[in-house]
């Protein structure tokens, strides 16, 4: 099984569905990390799928509503980077073979630094 990830350049998230990837992964991955900047965020879901067909059709593998900036409990500073986690047990021998993308979908558009999609 080998790693593979995606740098995530600086962009702006636009209003509506932002996709990031398709990233190509060769199988057995069990474990998937977006790290976002997310300092100029209103609110926003992110969807993350794989696909084993080149793309026709999209399986959901994690997904988080309602993202926002938070703060920190112990600093009381605002929390600029979203990092989203996921390990899978359900897929024996890891995840096929096939692609994976992130959605985003948000109803303000903002600027990101940027972060990186991993799949390990």
């Amino acid at each position: 099984m080998a790693s593979a990830s995606l740098p995530i350049a600086p962009f702006t998230v636009v209003l509506g569905n932002t996709i990031l990837g398709p990233l190509s992964i060769t199988g057995g991955q069990t474990k998937f990390v977006l790290t976002l900047d997310i300092l100029n965020l209103t609110s926003m879901d992110v969807l993350a799928e794989l696909s084993t067909d080149g793309g026709t059709s999209w399986r959901h593998l994690v997904s988080e509503t309602g993202v926002k900036v938070g703060t920190n409990p112990n600093t009381l500073q605002p929390v600029t980077t979203e990092r989203i986690e996921a390990t899978w047990t359900d897929w024996p021998g890891g995840l096929p073979a096939g692609q994976v993308r992130v959605t985003l979908t948000n109803s303000v558009a903002f600027a990101s630094t940027g972060g990186s999609l991993t799949l390990s």
